[in-house]
C-alpha cells in the first residue's frame, strides 16, 4: 500500500514539475522530469523486491531448532 502512494506521489509530483513552461535553460521544458519519475517508480519496486528476498533468504537459512524440525516434517511430507 505504501509502494501504491509512493507511485502515486511521485507521478503527481512529475505531472505538477512537467506543467512547468520552457524557458532560456530549459528550452524543451521539463519533459525529463517525467522519464525521471518514470525510472524511479520502476526502481522502487525493485529494490523492494530485493529487500524482501533478502529477508527471506535470511530467515530460511538462519532458522531456529523449532522451525528447521517442522521444516524437515514438512518435506519429508511432501
Amino acid at each position: 500500500m505504501f509502494a501504491d502512494v509512493a507511485a502515486l506521489a511521485i507521478a503527481q509530483a512529475k505531472v505538477q514539475i512537467c506543467k512547468r513552461p520552457a524557458d532560456h535553460r530549459r528550452t524543451f521544458g521539463c519533459f525529463r522530469f517525467e522519464i525521471l519519475g518514470a525510472a524511479l517508480n520502476a526502481v522502487l519496486p525493485l529494490i523492494a523486491a530485493l529487500y524482501l528476498l533478502q529477508e527471506a533468504c535470511q530467515r530460511f537459512f538462519y532458522l531456529p531448532f523449532a522451525a528447521t524440525v517442522t521444516l524437515s516434517v514438512q518435506l519429508v511430507g511432501l
